[in-house]
């Protein structure tokens, strides 16, 4: 199947032009355990044909309450590669990178750069909080999106938003 079959009803919520937009961009997701699979498997069913995901875990049984590709016979298999075998089950022309480990406060540029915009969904929240911070001074835009109690949470922040340590009232250090 071609990319207009697999998306056919995108057409309509998107123009054609919106959704050529969607298929180019390249989206940097930084943790793809829980939140950000579920972020990675739905820009995917959106037509998103560009990833690089930063995860270097591997899914145990306390993630099965809440990580999308979490399931008994994943358990202990790379959270990254079974959502990177994910996105391409959804769309086999997807250019996916995966780099299995975890980033440093010292190569946030480098990651953020690489993308069109940036999802930072790490266990390491003062890590996440930063790579926001930092998009916005490298004029990237960023989406944070996390759980809250059983519903989730999306916010984006742009390059002339304020800094998402300022909306969610947390001192910068």
């Amino acid at each position: 199947m071609n990319y207009e079959q697999l998306f056919e009803r995108n057409y309509g919520v998107f123009s054609a032009e919106e959704q050529a937009r969607i298929c180019s961009a390249k989206v940097v997701i930084v943790g793809v355990g829980g939140t950000g699979g579920v972020v990675a498997t739905v820009l995917a069913r959106s037509g998103v044909e560009h990833f690089v995901l930063y995860e270097h875990d591997i899914y145990t049984p306390s993630n099965m309450n809440r990580q999308i590709g979490c399931f008994t016979d994943t358990l202990g298999m790379s959270k990254g590669e079974v959502i990177k075998d994910t996105l391409l089950r959804i769309n086999p022309a997807a250019q996916i990178e995966l780099d299995a480990r975890a980033i440093t406060e010292d190569e946030m540029d480098q990651v953020i750069l690489q993308g069109d915009v940036i999802v930072p969904c790490a266990d390491d929240w003062p890590l996440s909080m930063n790579l926001l911070g930092r998009a916005k001074e490298l004029g990237k835009p960023a989406i944070l999106a996390y759980p809250v109690g059983a519903l989730g949470r999306v916010s984006t922040f742009l390059p002339e938003s304020p800094y998402a340590s300022e909306c969610l009232v947390i001192p910068k250090g």
